[in-house]
């Protein structure tokens, strides 16, 4: 299975982790603003990920931004490096970007509350050379569960064959905030 097809349900699962709602309290009486489920989710994630391949390296980054309380953009780009730190210069690298949506449902899973995240139909875009890179637009909608925990997030898959049973895992992958 050629990396980017491995990559691709990796980015769409990062997307999923928006989950946490946050409330704060506040002296003096003051009420204070409740964020959206969206919030703890803003921002830029990343793993890297040593290949199989000696001195080569592939770092995963998601970026997520707000569009509304329930929906926002999701950025995937897969870097691909001739050593194992995911350092210097990429060698190329493959992108995606989807609208997602989260659906309000949630789920524990190890341990931590996760929601049901779906990331729709968006765009692929690539600079990779010399590997081949399918350029097939991304119209598939497809679901996850995703969570953040202090400064990582963390995904779990749906089988596309029972999209109502939740997984009992997440990812061992943990991305971290960057």
């Amino acid at each position: 299975m050629h990396l980017i097809a491995r990559l691709f349900p990796v980015a769409i699962l990062a997307t999923c982790f928006l989950a946490l709602t946050a409330c704060g309290g506040g002296g003096s009486g003051a009420v204070a603003e409740q964020k959206s489920v969206v919030d703890p989710y803003v921002g830029t994630w990343s793993v890297c990920h040593k290949s199989q391949d000696p001195g080569r390296a592939w770092l995963e980054q998601y970026t997520i931004r707000k569009q509304t309380a329930t929906t926002g953009e999701f950025e995937a780009r897969i870097f691909d490096f001739a050593n194992d730190e995911c350092r210097g210069d990429p060698q190329g690298w493959n992108a995606y970007r989807e609208t997602i949506e989260w659906t309000g449902e949630t789920q524990a899973i190890d341990g931590l509350t996760a929601h049901r995240v779906l990331l729709k139909s968006g765009t692929h875009f690539s600079h990779l050379a010399p590997t081949e890179v399918p350029t097939d637009p991304v119209t598939t909608e497809y679901q996850v569960v995703a969570v953040v925990n202090g400064n990582q997030l963390r995904i779990g898959e749906f089988k596309e064959s029972n999209l109502q049973t939740y997984p009992q895992h997440l990812w061992s992958e943990v991305l971290q905030r960057q």
